[in-house]
């Protein structure tokens, strides 16, 4: 008998050891990524494991998480035996002291727009039981003294009702604007209870007891960011300053309050591949019409300038041995199309020697140095029409000789 007793209470004694134990993690939210589309979360949290098997939850996560996203990492040599990822139905969202405000103070603001209405009503009864009651005196009449009195006394308190019901009036306006915009917000924080959250179960297996930092990691959707670019410049001649700003938005269910955040152009959900970047033109270069996309032809571009890096206006700009060329504007920029790969383009302006180049595609400054021979003479004649020909202007320059036709 004593050994079957020795033996029923040594088998109590093992399950109660090996019985799990439960343990609810609270977590904060550490480090932030967002993507372009989707974000990644960091938690941390400090949990007092005991020797033998443990099962922890980390509850009060966000609703919008992927589940096969889930890292839990640890900093102690404990043994990983699961991780699982749910829906928790059975739990309640936290509500925040700042949503426990709002709903308060739309309570109140209730209360006190029920109370200014039954006054309100009041203050009408008042109003219309001093209008029924103007028949004093009865058949013998009242006296004069006696009905200026009675016409005083109605006016004064009529007055006061009007004023009365004015100003409640007054109050009702900006405490029904104060519900409605209270109850926006709160619209907004009770979002969160649209959707159930998560809750991650792991199983451990640990050979001592102490307290475990685990480290949680999951992505969340319904979040990202975008850019927009402000662009700027002071002068044509002169660098753009481009500043970048980034459009965060997330409806994840969290907060993200005083959290280090970070910004990334990737995608979590792509391979190690790094992304290829797309340029973003500038100026006069576009590659859909350069060399390398339309074989012999192209687009040459750029801006003529002198050699103090000065813009040379209205300066001519032909590929030679053709028609086509194309002027400069005041700023010296130009750009010509159909440009023969083999071809030679020649710069020419007044006051300038002119300059051939090869032509390539792309943007480039060409500069022009100043001519050394100078004009000493222009001398312009006018001719009417002889034998049909047409009336016209000669213009002859030299430096030695002048011209002149008759």
């Amino acid at each position: 008998m004593r050994i079957y007793l020795f033996v029923f209470v040594l088998g109590c004694c093992v399950s109660v050891n090996a019985q799990l134990k439960k343990i609810v993690a609270e977590t904060t939210i550490q480090n932030v990524t967002i993507f372009s589309a989707g974000a990644r979360v960091e938690r941390t949290g400090s949990v007092a494991i005991s020797a033998g098997r443990s099962e922890i939850s980390f509850a009060g996560l966000s609703n919008q998480l992927e589940q096969q996203t889930v890292q839990l990492q640890a900093d102690a040599n404990i043994t990983l035996l699961s991780v699982q990822a749910t829906k928790d139905f059975l739990g309640e969202r936290k509500i925040e002291q700042e949503e426990k405000n709002f709903i308060e103070r739309i309570t109140t603001l209730k209360d006190k727009l029920e109370l200014d209405n039954k006054l309100l009503d009041v203050y009408k009864n008042e109003e219309v039981m001093l209008i029924k009651n103007q028949a004093i005196g009865g058949q013998a009449g009242v006296k004069t003294t006696e009905l200026k009195d009675a016409l005083d006394l109605q006016r004064q308190r009529l007055t006061e009702v009007y004023q009365k019901q004015l100003d409640i009036q007054k109050r009702l306006t900006v405490k029904k604007h104060e519900l409605e915009e209270s109850q926006s917000q709160l619209n907004e924080f009770s979002k969160k209870k649209d959707s159930v959250n998560y809750i991650v179960t792991a199983l451990i297996e640990s050979k001592e007891t102490k307290n475990v930092k685990f480290k949680l990691l999951y992505n969340i959707k319904d979040a990202g960011w975008y850019s927009t670019y402000d662009v700027r410049v002071s002068d044509v001649t002169e660098p753009l300053t481009v500043l970048m700003n980034a459009n965060v938005f997330q409806r994840s269910g969290e907060t993200w309050k005083n959290i280090a955040v970070q910004l990334s152009s990737g995608n979590p959900d792509d391979n190690a591949t790094p992304t290829e970047l797309q340029p973003w033109m500038l100026n006069y270069y576009d590659p859909s019409v350069s060399f390398r996309t339309q074989g012999a032809r192209g687009a040459v571009s750029g801006r003529i300038t002198n050699e103090n890096n000065e813009p040379v206006p209205f300066a001519t700009i032909q590929v030679r041995g053709t028609t086509n060329a194309v002027t400069c504007d005041a700023n010296g920029f130009f750009k010509i199309q159909n440009v023969n790969a083999n071809s030679m383009i020649v710069i020419s302006s007044v006051g300038f020697e002119s300059k051939t180049i090869a032509a390539r595609p792309g943007y480039f400054t060409i500069a022009l140095k100043q001519s050394t021979n100078q004009l000493t003479e222009v001398v312009v004649t006018g001719y009417a029409s002889v034998k049909g020909r047409a009336a016209g202007v000669e213009v002859s320059q030299d430096k030695n000789f002048r011209k002149e036709k008759e």
